[in-house]
């Protein structure tokens, strides 16, 4: 039987190696959604900061064009070949196979730390305890995660097996609270009413699931939706502070 990280290793290597576009993650998300990730981690000049799941680089070269030095992790081979491929020659980017379990990286040497869709494949505990070991004192971590309690998303997981692992499991509260022992934590949850336009994203209409998906999005902002439906929502994004005297 292969371990989880095996299987997590195995699974994402045949995903990246496969160019075939992902049905939902290609999909055009509203930009105004990554608002509350850049508030929480901007200004990064001068700062060092680690992505943990890079996949193919997108995210560690948006972070070092805002000034920070980046290493970018990911349990894939294939991912950080092609990641590498992509990114070529760049003095601010270190990119390595590695698992976050387990993190190659010293005590207290990161600024920030950033992941999307990661937490969600791991042992919440080890990583948590791994985060708080290698942020800096007052240094902050964010991660965006799918939310397990929505029926419609439920029941997709369940239709679609060989998208996931055996061992990845969408975020729970009690979860979140894993990460109140070590960190200061705030959360907040989106994408409520603007799952809605998804489904004709997957049918190919993307131009137009991207203009709906926008116009749901600021909707369910305005109308403060995704707090009264909060546990309804896909995603939640954490926001985790290291004390800044640590206990």
């Amino acid at each position: 039987m292969k371990t989880r990280i095996e299987d997590e290793k195995s699974h994402w290597n045949d995903r990246y190696h496969d160019d075939a576009p992902d049905l939902i993650y290609g999909l055009s998300f509203p930009p105004e959604s990554g608002r509350t990730f850049w508030d929480a981690i901007l200004p990064l000049s001068g700062k060092t900061v680690l992505e943990i799941g890079c996949g193919t680089g997108r995210g560690v070269t948006e972070l070092a064009d805002h000034g920070a030095t980046v290493w970018g992790i990911d349990i894939s081979e294939q991912a950080v070949r092609e990641a590498q491929r992509r990114i070529g020659h760049r003095p601010n980017i270190q990119m390595r196979v590695a698992d976050a379990h387990r993190l190659p990286f010293a005590d207290s040497e990161f600024d920030v730390i950033v992941g999307h869709g990661v937490l969600h494949h791991l042992d919440l505990r080890i990583v948590r305890d791994e985060l708080h070991r290698c942020l800096k004192p007052g240094g902050v971590a964010v991660f965006t995660e799918p939310l397990a309690y929505n029926p419609c998303l439920r029941l997709f997981r369940w239709l679609t097996p060989q998208r996931r692992t055996s061992s990845e499991t969408p975020l729970k509260w009690g979860d979140i609270r894993v990460f109140e022992e070590r960190f200061i934590v705030w959360h907040r949850e989106f994408f409520c009413l603007t799952l809605l336009g998804v489904p004709l994203g997957m049918l190919g209409a993307k131009r137009t699931s991207a203009i709906l998906m926008r116009g749901l999005y600021r909707a369910e902002i305005i109308l403060r939706l995704n707090r009264l439906f909060r546990r309804y929502c896909w995603m939640t994004r954490i926001i985790m502070t290291r004390p800044a005297l640590s206990h």
